[in-house]
């Protein structure tokens, strides 16, 4: 039981992680392409 809790919260913090790491790289491409 406490396994299962432990690797969701994992789960769902490494998406938003990986989320967020997305969006930063969007918005650095945007910058970069939006300045040439």
């Amino acid at each position: 039981m406490f396994l299962s809790t432990d690797s969701g919260f994992f789960f769902i913090s490494y998406h938003y992680l990986f989320i967020l790491k997305v969006t930063c790289t969007m918005h650095e491409l945007v910058s970069i392409y939006g300045s040439n």
